[in-house]
């Protein structure tokens, strides 16, 4: 995908016609779609029932319908003012500003004024949405000249694609030999159908990023509890009683099936997310011993644990 500029000069874009902006994350793009769209209302004169806005998923669909109304409502404060000429300069973007007052003395400020009104009144009537989103309306509307059936078929479903995705995921990660111990125990117990959701709850975030962990690292961890020393280091733990408030406290119970999945060499889910707890300081400061509580605390294979 070709490179754009981080500043795009909006006003020497394309009016008329197709214009198309490709570009990597953070260049512009909305804040020149959205001035674009604002020259053909105010310029041209054009509805926004006239004027095609066309991207790629639903969120940012969602987020360009808020910022062309936020920039439709800023041109319509800057032209109020220039309007009733309460205020020689308008507060505002001072692009934006600069345009609009060099605007009005082409066109009546009266003009402009009802244009940018009458936009903000049918802004949730405007073509905003994603390709497939408009094709099947454009089928829906000209059913002969398209030579489509009176009920089209649903759109591509968003969460169905976001699932298959997942799948094919699941079967190229999982249909191996080895696995990957920590993930044999938190992640496929859930199922790619759960994993799906979870994806698709993210999806729908705006400006989510999905920040890909060091796996190599969480591998290299997991494979290093199930070493003689780090079981013994265990194992010590577990038998140092005198750490505890009491012999059956629930951070040694827990302590306890850890020690036990690691000699019966399978991780469990269960025990996992359960020993999530010994990050909790209010649960430990009620499970330690109250005479020794630096004994467990500094305890260095605990310690190890919980990083």
């Amino acid at each position: 995908m070709s490179q754009a500029p981080t500043e795009l000069d909006w006003r020497e874009l394309p009016l008329l016609g197709r214009a198309l902006i490709e570009a990597s994350a953070g260049t512009g793009k909305t804040y020149n779609i959205a001035l674009l769209h604002l020259r053909l209302l105010l310029e041209q004169g054009l509805s926004v029932r006239e004027i095609v806005v066309c991207t790629f998923t639903e969120a940012a669909a969602s987020e360009l319908v808020e910022r062309l109304r936020q920039r439709l409502r800023q041109a319509h404060d800057v032209l109020v003012a220039l309007h009733q000429a309460a205020d020689p300069e308008p507060a505002g973007d001072p692009a934006l500003v600069e345009w609009l007052t060099d605007l009005a003395d082409t066109l009546p400020a009266a003009v402009l004024l009802e244009r940018s009104r009458s936009a903000l009144a049918d802004l949730d009537l405007a073509p905003i949405s994603t390709i497939h989103s408009y094709c099947r309306r454009l089928l829906n509307d000209y059913p002969f000249d398209s030579g489509s059936a009176f009920r089209p078929s649903e759109t591509a479903d968003q969460s169905a694609l976001i699932a298959e995705c997942v799948e094919d995921w699941w079967r190229q990660r999982y249909q191996v030999d080895t696995i990957c111990r920590l993930e044999s125990a938190l992640l496929l117990p859930q199922g790619p159908s759960k994993l799906a959701r979870r994806v698709d709850e993210l999806w729908r975030v705006r400006h989510a990023h999905i920040i890909a962990p060091p796996t190599q690292r969480l591998r290299e961890l997991a494979e290093e509890l199930y070493g003689a020393q780090r079981i013994a280091q265990l194992q010590a733990l577990v038998d140092a009683v005198d750490y505890f408030r009491q012999k059956n406290s629930r951070l040694r119970t827990r302590l306890t099936e850890l020690l036990e999945m690691l000699q019966g060499g399978a991780w469990q889910q269960k025990t996992i997310t359960e020993l999530e707890e010994i990050n909790d300081p209010d649960l430990l400061a009620k499970q330690v011993s109250r005479s020794k509580p630096n004994k467990l605390l500094q305890n260095a294979f605990f310690q190890w644990l919980q990083a």
